[in-house]
């Protein structure tokens, strides 16, 4: 008979066991393994967090809307705010990083006759150590405009990067970008710089000679909307026009209702020198009375209001009614209190 041999069970059982604690093993190595990366991962993303530098979120004039890229703006601010994310704290050293520049003669940014802002003052807000206070020193032209926030430093070119009280860079919106841009168009309408009432000429002979029955206006270099019709007579929206220009004699009181009013016969606009010449019927310290029977200058003089810009053609159109407001009395009591010894 033949004999089979078997197999040792205690053998076979302790291999398998083997090969269960082998695989259990395995698997607890591989979730360490997984858990070991998700943690290193969590790790890596928040030091990324913890190290990241300010961002730009917005820039605010301290007057209009928020500007954006492509704005235009119609006033000329003379404060913008930088506003960056809430929790920095921008390094008041690195304002150098912050770089306000205009077009120039060439009306294109980027060129070589840019020209860069100098402003009276960068400080950082109060209260707000994550906003940047950027204040003009004078009124800013008409002109495309950049604001540059630099996020990198280059010694070569004097650039020094914006950042925070951690050392950390400035962060540009735009990624892979080392600087943070916003351009825009500040489009302003024309500014009057000088009124020359009853001014003083020089005569082609050399004497001088005082035009009594005309007012000049300067006007800024923005270039004023000249038309006429076929007859040669200015248009009412040309800048010669009289019924852009109301010259007001006030009569000494609080009220304008009974202020005379005069438009000039005729308005010469010179292009050149951004002049415009009111001439007035009569020398203006003899004019009469007005088309409405308002008592025209005193012998002793009187004052004059100059008002230009919007059309006016009756006198009405300008006057403030007056506000009536109704008084409630009331009762003061005076009284002292004597002390006690």
């Amino acid at each position: 008979m033949t004999s089979r041999k078997r197999k040792n069970i205690s053998t076979v059982s302790s291999k398998t066991n083997d090969l269960r604690k082998f695989g259990k093993e395995r698997l607890d190595g591989r979730k360490l393994s997984r858990n070991k990366r998700r943690r290193h991962l969590l790790e890596t993303l928040e030091q990324r967090q913890l190290l990241a530098g300010p961002q730009l979120i917005g820039i605010q004039p301290n007057v209009g809307e928020l500007i954006v890229e492509g704005s235009t703006v119609e006033t000329a601010p003379r404060v913008l705010t930088l506003r960056f994310d809430q929790d920095q704290n921008i390094d008041p050293s690195t304002f150098d990083g912050v770089k306000i520049s205009r077009a120039g003669d060439d009306g294109a940014l980027g060129t070589s006759d840019d020209i860069v802002i100098q402003p009276g003052l960068v400080t950082l807000a109060d209260n707000a150590s994550n906003e940047v206070v950027v204040r003009f020193s004078e009124a800013l032209p008409d002109d495309q405009y950049q604001v540059e926030v630099f996020g990198y430093d280059d010694p070569s070119k004097e650039i020094v990067g914006l950042r925070n009280t951690l050392g950390e860079l400035l962060q540009p919106r735009v990624a892979g970008q080392r600087i943070d841009t916003t351009r825009f168009n500040l489009k302003l309408g024309a500014l009057i710089e000088a009124v020359i009432p009853q001014p003083v000429v020089r005569q082609p002979d050399g004497t001088l000679r005082q035009n009594r029955d005309e007012i000049v206006v300067y006007f800024n270099e923005d270039p004023m909307f000249v038309e006429h019709d076929d007859a040669g007579n200015p248009t009412i929206r040309s800048v010669e026009h009289p019924r852009f220009y109301q010259l007001f004699l006030t009569q000494g009181t609080v009220r304008n209702s009974d202020d005379a009013l005069y438009h000039p016969d005729e308005v010469i606009y010179d292009e050149a020198t951004h002049t415009a010449r009111l001439i007035f019927a009569d020398d203006i310290n003899e004019l009469g009375p007005d088309v409405d029977g308002n008592a025209g200058v005193p012998l002793e003089g009187g004052t004059f209001r100059l008002r230009i810009g919007t059309a006016v053609d009756d006198r009405l159109d300008v006057i403030l009614p007056p506000l009536q407001t109704t008084v409630v009395a009331s009762a003061v009591v005076d009284f002292g209190v004597a002390g006690l010894s």
